[in-house]
């Protein structure tokens, strides 16, 4: 079953992504009789190091917060499936890998070195698998944004949102780190009042996890974890 994850998720990828395209002039209704209200924020990343790194050219989605919830329960099932299918290869995988050192007559922590090498690169492979499917193009088409925008050279963002309510914010960025690439993601709550300006900023803060997702999907199902 030789690269079959990575085949795998390109055609889900490539499927999902003609499905998004083909319905790309969907779009939320707008809301009549009601003021359209602003969203602002920063898109950012505090390193080890204590440096701030703001993250421009950050698109970011304002999505209704009753249409995403459903959305999430709905791909839940979906997703689990996803994650079955992917930790069956990654088995394989590994099984793989310890014959091979078997093979050339390697020590037991030759095994766990190999491990511990491949591991981090099959959860991230997974991880942005599954985001770009179900967080990215099919949301996208099942539950379209009420308000897009794009972060300028500071890493700020401003999206006009049709009207006051209770919504969640979605953002994916990535960046270089010698030969590693970082992934952050988000899913933020926010509730934005009729007439008044809201805030939110993305970091390290809020990045998508367990308990920020709570109640919404198993985001442990973009990892491996235990295996």
């Amino acid at each position: 079953m030789k690269n079959k994850i990575v085949v795998g998720l390109w055609v889900l990828a490539v499927a999902g992504f003609g499905f998004a395209v083909g319905c790309s002039k969907q779009t939320a209704e707008p809301v009549k009789g009601k003021e359209p209200v602003q969203l602002t924020g920063t898109v950012f990343i505090v390193t080890e190091g204590a440096q701030t790194l703001r993250l421009p050219l950050t698109k970011v989605e304002v999505v209704t917060d009753e249409a995403f919830r459903k959305y999430c329960k709905e791909a839940d099932q979906d997703l689990a499936s996803f994650q079955t299918a992917s930790a069956e290869e990654h088995r394989e995988r590994l099984s793989k890998w310890d014959l091979e050192v078997k093979r050339a007559f390697a020590s037991v922590e030759a095994v766990l070195k190999r491990h511990a090498e491949e591991l981090p690169k099959i959860r991230e492979e997974y991880a942005a698998a599954a985001w770009s499917i179900y967080f990215d193009q099919l949301a996208s088409v099942k539950c379209p944004p009420v308000g897009t925008g794009q972060t300028d050279v500071d890493g700020k963002f401003k999206i006009q949102v049709p009207a006051a309510g209770a919504f969640f914010v979605k953002a994916r960025a990535k960046r270089r780190v010698g030969e590693k690439t970082e992934n952050y993601y988000w899913v933020v709550p926010v509730t934005i009042s009729a007439g008044k300006e809201a805030t939110v900023d993305l970091s390290n803060q809020n990045l998508a996890s367990v308990d920020s997702l709570s109640g919404l999907i198993d985001f442990r199902k973009l990892a491996f974890k235990n295996q």
